[in-house]
């Protein structure tokens, strides 16, 4: 059984630099690591981190500065990840970023990009 390390800064009220967190998970079996790019409507590209062992199935997404731990949840198609109000959801190759206290909003649409040789 490996295990994976699991290091987020985290700014909890203030001061990025003052708070750090460590988060231990067991992986063992088919666990899965990976990082995908994304390309989105109006935001510079970025990579996800993957980390895939069951039961546990989470995503580190860049949000506002901080990388936010999101969780998998029950979705009717495709995957869907939550972490507070934030909401990241794929399907193939397709991703969408949303604010769950702005309903009005429309998420951000982002598509994963493919390196082609």
């Amino acid at each position: 059984m490996g295990e994976l390390l699991l290091a987020s800064i985290l700014g909890i009220g203030g001061d990025v630099s003052a708070t750090s967190m460590q988060v231990m998970i067991a992986m063992s079996g088919d666990a899965e690591v990976r990082s995908v790019v994304y390309e989105c409507e109006g935001v510079e590209p970025f990579a996800v981190k993957y980390l895939n062992s069951n039961p546990n199935f989470l995503a580190i997404v860049p949000v506002g500065g901080a990388d936010l731990i999101f969780v998998n949840v029950l979705s009717g198609s495709g995957a869907r990840y939550v972490a507070g109000s934030f909401e990241w959801s794929t399907s193939g190759s397709d991703a969408s970023f949303s604010d769950l206290q702005h309903p009005d909003s429309a998420p951000v649409a982002c598509l994963e990009r493919v390196e082609t040789p």
